[in-house]
């Protein structure tokens, strides 16, 4: 019955958590694309959320307030520093366990262990801050899309984080805090010359074949000769 429980209670978990990704992809997805965000599908990419939330933040800040930051930069680096600590943590812990099986020296053991302990702090370390600079771009992020709940969404993002992706899906579709876009100047059109008239052609003379002469071959009219008076001769 425990097992039949917890393999239930396990997948009651499960369909939660593919619930929550799948609305927060969309949403990440949709709002990157409205806005002009380059590569809007990382929104579906665990790291690559970070990426995106922390591009929304830096347009806003730049479109909004006129400043440079670079937290898409900084949270994906934080996250990939994370999971490299996380994946030398389970490998640290991993060889801790066979050389304790292994080993009677109870030594090498307490050493794997202490590395352990040691990752266990700086994954912490970096956790933090990526927290922090989380929460700041998720602010900026409502504060673009619903100003007037921004403050409500974040507190809920914080003590509830499962109501996350629902906010995210509420503002997907919003720009309240957006300053409207400005639109790119027309070229003016270029004036229309008004029509000019062609001069009129002078008539060209024609032959009796109907083809137009040439002006060097036009004839000269004949003039005909005046006629000699008669003379009459005395005696006539």
């Amino acid at each position: 019955i425990v097992a039949i429980f917890y393999l239930g209670f396990l997948g009651i978990m499960l369909a939660i958590s593919l619930a929550a990704y799948i609305f927060q992809s969309i949403s990440l997805y949709k709002m990157a694309s409205r806005r002009g965000i380059h590569n809007p599908w990382l929104a579906w990419i665990p790291g690559g959320d970070q990426w995106i939330i922390g591009s929304i933040s830096d347009q806003y800040q730049y479109v909004a307030k006129g400043k440079m930051t670079n937290r898409r930069k900084i949270m994906l680096g934080l996250f990939l520093g994370m999971i490299a600590v996380y994946a030398a943590m389970m490998f640290g812990s991993w060889m801790t366990g066979i050389v304790v099986a292994s080993a009677p020296n109870e030594a090498a053991g307490a050493g794997f262990a202490m590395i352990v302990l040691f990752l266990s702090l700086i994954l912490i370390a970096v956790a933090i801050p990526l927290a922090v600079f989380l929460y700041i771009a998720l602010y900026d992020l409502f504060q673009s899309a619903d100003p007037n709940n921004a403050v409500l969404y974040l507190v809920l993002s914080i003590v509830m984080s499962i109501t996350l992706p629902i906010l995210l899906f509420i503002c997907r579709n919003k720009d309240g805090g957006m300053p409207p876009r400005k639109v790119a100047p027309q070229p003016e059109a270029a004036p229309v010359a008004e029509p000019v008239e062609a001069p009129v052609a002078e008539e060209t003379p024609v032959t009796d074949e109907g083809f137009a002469l040439p002006e060097e071959f036009e004839e000269e009219p004949a003039t005909e000769e005046p006629a000699e008076p008669e003379t009459t001769e005395p005696g006539e």
